[in-house]
């Protein structure tokens, strides 16, 4: 587990003193501090935070027409407002599977059933990316995905047209496959389990 695991817990955490001071007597705290910035930091140096307005970076969202369920999916972006140079960002919707395309970037997929994907499938836009993320997966299984009406590179081997073929990959520990998706263009990508250990 990394640092940022260990203490990215959702947890809110006390602000520092203005004035700054000695390290709290809190052992969690105080070992989150040590952790971070060392054994031999001991007191906190005068910071702004008498200017820092909590929650100020909080983004609230509401639906356009709510519903007994709401499901949101947000791409976030550092960037200049208006900058012409922004990628492309499309929502990638079908059967078992949602997320999002970033131009240049990554296509995002989380699964929309209960347990572990079996199969899926959905529509890629004609937007070039350069990987293919998919999560909620069962653990260490195989799975076959293939591409049809489009065109994709996986890890080399071209494939075109329907059915275009078929690349077999696996799941981590953790149900998430990260594989390299160059060169897409418009198809469908249709997900397929085909062994869990």
């Amino acid at each position: 587990m990394s640092l940022a695991e260990a203490w990215g817990t959702g947890k809110n955490w006390p602000l520092d003193p203005p004035a700054g001071g000695p390290l709290t007597t809190d052992p969690y705290l105080r070992k989150m501090w040590k952790t971070f910035w060392g054994d031999d930091f001991d007191k906190l140096l005068p910071s702004n935070t008498r200017a820092v307005v909590p929650a100020a970076w909080r983004v609230e969202v509401s639906p356009a027409k709510p519903a007994k369920e709401d499901f949101f999916l947000h791409v976030l972006e550092i960037g200049d407002r208006g900058d012409p140079r922004a990628p492309r960002v499309e929502l990638v919707d079908g059967s078992n599977l949602i997320g999002a395309l970033v131009e240049g970037g990554t296509i995002t997929l989380f699964a929309t059933s209960d347990g572990p994907v079996t199969g899926g499938e959905v529509t890629i836009p004609a937007v070039d990316t350069n990987w293919l993320l998919i999560t909620g997966l069962k653990p260490h299984a195989k799975y076959e995905l293939q591409m049809t009406g489009g065109r994709a590179n996986w890890r080399g081997g071209l494939f075109n047209g329907v059915p275009g073929g078929s690349y077999i990959a696996t799941a981590n520990g953790s149900g998430v496959m990260y594989l390299p998706f160059k060169g897409q263009k418009d198809g469908r990508l249709r997900l397929r389990l085909l062994s869990a250990e």
